[in-house]
């Protein structure tokens, strides 16, 4: 399973631009996906965080809410975490790329993310200031 930190960021993560979408034509396609399930899961048991994220996409402190809510619900709930770890690695295996969480703790670390083809990535060492 996936640990309930991560599982909690990559569900608002996947989520976040249908979330953002509302009732529009974009929210309307979650339905002929996988997401669909997890979507309609996170928002029955967490309906009043889910409608101000839809409310405020823009603002990151109700994504926040949102993956707070659902880290104590999954710490609480073993089979609710398994669920949403099926549905999450169902997803990032039917959809390479959507799904990228990075942790990083430190100082001086470096991370890049990649998803698709053709891209170029390069760099260095990053200093910290004086």
């Amino acid at each position: 399973m996936i640990p309930i930190p991560d599982l909690a960021a990559a569900t608002v993560t996947v989520l976040g631009p249908y979330l953002a979408a509302g009732g529009t034509e974009a929210a309307k396609e979650v339905g002929k996906t996988v997401i669909k399930s997890l979507y309609d899961r996170v928002k029955a048991r967490f309906e009043p965080q889910v409608a101000k994220v839809e409310k405020a996409p823009q603002d990151p402190d109700t994504h926040a809410a949102l993956r707070l809510a659902l880290k104590d619900q999954l710490a609480e709930d073993p089979a609710f975490h398994a669920e949403l770890s099926a549905l999450v690695e169902e997803i990032a295996r039917t959809n390479p790329g959507i799904v990228q969480t990075s942790t990083i703790t430190g100082d001086g670390n470096v991370s890049v993310q990649v998803s698709g083809n053709g891209n170029q990535t390069w760099g260095g060492r990053v200093d910290k200031p004086s």
